[in-house]
């Protein structure tokens, strides 16, 4: 590729602009005065989130120039659809002279197996084709992510897994999700099934969990399980957050055999998973996030002695650099990458 190809390439797309031309000293064209432009691509970004949605304007370096939150409660989708259209044309005319190169989209929802948001199921929205709608009415590129892809994004590209090969993020709320990193990447599944680690079976005669087997660790160690074993046995109405910073300053306890518990459930599934596919990095995300730190230590110590391995390098045991805040803008990334691949 030549210098004037790469240069008209970042003409194209917005990121330079041509200022002056400057007389050639001798035989050929005029020589261009060429600046880095303030205003770079833009793209907007759709977050389809539990309870509200919140569309943000960004730039390739994830900085955001609007937010607006759109409550979703007790609304049907042709009026929410009307809401969405009425930002995005609001966005549109406000920033006429600048490059909007994509819609992002983020959300909460499963996917059925053509690529679809099951919006019905997930955000308890009847009749909710958003996807098709802006692609029918906007024709821009569009890319869609689940909620902890958006959070495996920002870490494999911008936070606590840059450098590493092979990773394991788990999300903790009322179940336990998950996302494999292999070879720097996300690891697909087939039919774009997530890969779940929440039921694995750490007890084939243990508790009945809603996937309809028995002993599923997310039946046992989700934040949500804790949450409500913890209530039961404090008689306090906190959650897991809750009594996870009621932990960090005082050690009740009743909390402490909770949270060991968990712990040692989860490591239960964790040993086995490790054996199979070795990472490097197991990131904690979600709910457990506020987990105070001797319980990943402890986490950690047990898989250093209950795993196989050859080199006796010690797995990781580090919480998401985002916390819960790369969820909304991680979503962006898949929009960004398409369009420097494609241009």
């Amino acid at each position: 590729m030549t210098v004037t190809n790469i240069v008209n390439g970042l003409l194209k797309n917005g990121f330079i602009e041509e200022i002056a031309q400057t007389p050639a000293s001798g035989k050929g064209r005029p020589a261009s005065v060429l600046q880095k432009r303030n205003v770079s691509p833009r793209l907007i970004n759709l977050y389809l989130g539990l309870g509200s949605f919140k569309i943000s304007y960004l730039d390739f370096a994830l900085k955001s120039f609007s937010d607006t939150v759109i409550p979703t409660q007790g609304k049907i989708a042709k009026d929410l659809v009307s809401e969405i259209d009425a930002e995005i044309n609001k966005l549109a005319r406000e920033h006429l002279n600048e490059q909007i190169v994509g819609i992002a989209v983020g959300t909460e929802s499963d996917f059925d197996e053509k690529d679809l948001i099951n919006t019905e199921t997930s955000l308890g929205i009847k009749d909710f084709c958003i996807l098709q709608h802006l692609k029918n009415t906007y024709g821009l590129p569009l890319s869609v992510s689940s909620s902890l892809e958006c959070l495996a994004l920002l870490e494999n590209r911008l936070g606590n897994l840059k450098d590493t090969k092979e990773a394991l993020i788990l999300q903790f709320g009322s179940h336990i999700k998950s996302v494999i990193i292999h070879e720097r990447k996300i690891l697909k599944c087939n039919r774009r099934e997530e890969a779940r680690f929440g039921h694995i079976s750490i007890d084939y005669n243990g508790l009945s969990c809603e996937c309809g087997n028995r002993g599923c660790v997310e039946a046992y160690a989700s934040a949500s399980a804790i949450e409500k074993k913890l209530r039961d046995i404090t008689k306090l109405k906190l959650d897991f957050r809750g009594f996870c910073e009621l932990q960090g300053k005082k050690n009740d306890s009743r909390i402490d055999w909770a949270l060991k518990d968990m712990i040692d459930k989860l490591s239960v599934a964790l040993i086995a998973y490790s054996n199979l596919l070795h990472p490097e990095i197991i990131v904690i995300a979600g709910e457990a996030f506020y987990l105070p730190d001797r319980y990943l230590a402890r986490l950690q110590k047990t898989l250093k002695e209950k795993v196989v391995s050859s080199n006796q390098e010690e797995i990781k045991i580090i919480k998401s650099h985002f916390k819960n805040q790369g969820i909304e803008i991680g979503s962006a990334l898949p929009c960004i990458e398409n369009y420097v691949i494609n241009n």
